[in-house]
Parts: structure tokens; C-alpha cells; sequence
């Protein structure tokens, strides 16, 4: 992922159960780390939402990664 023109590189990749009806969207995976230099919001935490999946087995499946 980028962040005007800067590559960002997730300190840790977590998985949240989401609030809602929706089964399809039931657990969100998200990126964290911190804004780039060249941000305004430069040194502070950072939270990127990167994909929804309708079960956390399959969210780990595709994001090993994740805690």
C-alpha cells in the first residue's frame, strides 16, 4: 500500500469481529502502522482497513500473518 508516494509496511496485520447483520462481512482484517513523514499526521498510528470475509478461518486463511 502506498501513502503519498511512500511505501507503507504494516508493523502488525490484526483480525476484528465486526458488529452487524451482514454475514458476508462479518470479520475485517487491518493494516497498522504509522503515518510517513510526508504526512501531515506524520509519526501517528496509522489504521487501514484491508479486506472483509464472512468467517475468521477464511480471514486467517488469506492473512496468515494476522493475531
Amino acid at each position: 500500500m502506498y501513502y503519498n508516494n511512500t511505501k507503507i509496511k504494516f508493523k502488525q496485520v490484526i483480525i476484528v469481529e465486526k458488529s452487524g447483520n451482514d454475514p458476508f462481512d462479518q470479520f475485517a482484517v487491518y493494516g497498522l502502522s504509522k503515518y510517513p513523514k510526508s504526512s501531515l499526521l506524520a509519526g501517528q498510528p496509522m489504521k487501514v482497513h484491508l479486506d472483509s470475509f464472512p468467517s475468521r478461518d477464511l480471514a486467517i486463511k488469506n492473512y496468515p500473518e494476522a493475531v
